[in-house]
């Protein structure tokens, strides 16, 4: 069934997503063309096979999403937010230290999960932001291009154990990790992002595009006017009768970070949840003890946790229903298998870059883009004689530069959820960014590529 329609599946879920600024409803069309294109007539008896396998592949996302949003709600309740957000607003007195404290949290926070990094930095810092008029979409962008492109070092992180062992698989010849990172070190967009975002940040490149707009707006300070987001609002710092605490704020934290390392080590691989419940129970314990939080009140807010976190989980599990719509459809096989005759070993890298790209920004996934391109990029690296290398950080590259910009990608829902933003106005604002980055990719690629034939 694959074939050239396959093609116009994302560019149609791309345009409604931009036209309505509705990034769930444009999942759901999408959704629906590609199980229309597979199945006929009879595409909505296989709709629900499609969430059953986006939720199967990826649940312990949505499982963690809501573990963390309870250890948020604790953290908040707790006191915890408001201590670092006291402390923030006295260190904090001009945009561009708001900025540099967005990129400090998110390194601080990505120590323990970029996942986190993304959910709570934004919601953190949400105050500090408001308070020195910075937009909060670029605030979204800081920080979601600093916790996953910095974790892609982290020899606990999900990406690294995949890398590694595809490696291992289809290149048994070679040593898989000092491989990944040799192969990071020359992942160009990995380090472009974190470069230009932390210049952004500090404000030594300017506002483009529509960042500007959104700045300006934040300026006159019309931010929730046009800030789409359909979060429901929540005091940030947990009310006014909430006393100050960092232990809120940092034993939660160190709790899931000690509990992720045990649990991993003693179960012989990475493993989060647990370590995210302990976080959770550390957290409770700690509030109960303290009289912040009566006993009788866990219950409520442990569904409080949950029900925050709503809007994202049902934005993820439609996205995770529409990868798996369009992997079915066999869309990345019919365009990797166009592109890949007679390719130049020089020319290889750039087109698995290129390719990369647009995998990934239509699929919004870095994950359904590896899984789709590495089994591809490296034994066809082999068979044309291309620099192994090169090739697999262009597909780790390429595979981040999409993830990291299209309106649905779990990275930028979780980034604008957490800034209190509409995913399709972080995903506008960051592009011009993103064009420079590729630009500069693309030229990186292309002479490396010749210069390690």
């Amino acid at each position: 069934m694959a074939g050239l329609w396959t093609i116009f599946g994302p560019i149609l879920t791309i345009t409604i997503a931009i036209i309505s600024k509705n990034a769930l409803f444009a999942l759901f069309i999408g959704l629906c063309y590609f199980c229309a294109g597979t199945y006929g007539l009879g595409f909505l008896n296989h709709i629900s096979d499609c969430f059953a396998t986006g939720v199967n592949n990826n649940g312990f996302i949505l499982v963690m999403v809501g573990t963390l949003g309870v250890m948020l709600v604790i953290m908040r309740r707790g006191g915890g937010f408001k201590a670092f957000a006291g402390w923030a607003n006295k260190a904090v007195a001009s945009r561009k230290q708001a900025g540099g404290l967005i990129v400090f949290l998110s390194l601080l926070l990505t120590c323990a999960s970029d996942l986190i990094s993304n959910l709570a930095t934004g919601k953190i810092l949400r105050p500090v932001v408001q308070q020195q008029k910075l937009a909060p979409q670029k605030s979204a962008y800081i920080s979601e291009c600093i916790g996953p492109n910095v974790g892609s070092v982290f020899p606990y992180g999900t990406y690294f154990l995949f890398c590694v062992g595809m490696i291992g698989t289809l290149l048994p010849d070679v040593k898989a990790i000092p491989f990944f990172y040799k192969g990071i070190a020359f992942s160009f967009h990995t380090w472009l992002a974190v470069l230009i975002a932390i210049l952004a940040a500090l404000e030594l490149i300017p506002n483009l595009g529509a960042m500007k707009k959104y700045q300006q707006l934040a300026d006159e300070g019309k931010v929730n006017a046009i800030s789409g987001s359909e979060a429901e609002p929540m005091d940030v710092m947990g009310g006014s009768d909430v006393p100050a605490d960092f232990g809120a704020f940092f034993l939660p934290l160190g709790g899931l970070i000690i509990g992720m390392l045990v649990t991993s080590l003693h179960a012989g691989e990475v493993i989060m949840i647990p370590g995210a419940i302990i976080g959770c129970l550390v957290g409770l314990v700690y509030v109960v003890i303290r009289g912040t939080v009566k006993l009788n009140e866990v219950g409520n807010l442990m569904i409080d946790g949950i029900m925050e976190q709503i809007p994202i989980i049902l934005l993820l599990t439609f996205a995770f229903a529409y990868g798996a719509s369009m992997s079915v459809a066999g869309m990345n096989d019919f365009v990797v298998a166009a592109l890949s005759d007679s390719i130049p070993p020089a020319l290889l890298p750039v087109i698995i870059f290129l390719i990369g790209m647009f995998v990934s920004y239509t699929t919004g996934s870095l994950g359904s883009a590896l899984v789709m391109l590495l089994p591809i990029s490296l034994p066809l690296g082999v068979a044309v004689g291309a620099n192994l290398t090169l090739t697999f950080a262009a597909t780790y590259s390429g595979a981040q530069w999409g993830d990291q910009l299209s309106p649905l990608s779990d990275v930028t829902i979780e980034n604008s959820a957490a800034n209190g933003v509409s995913p399709i106005e972080v995903s506008t604002g960051i592009l011009p960014y993103r064009i420079i980055d590729g630009v500069l990719c693309i030229i990186l690629f292309t002479v490396f590529g010749f210069l390690f034939s």
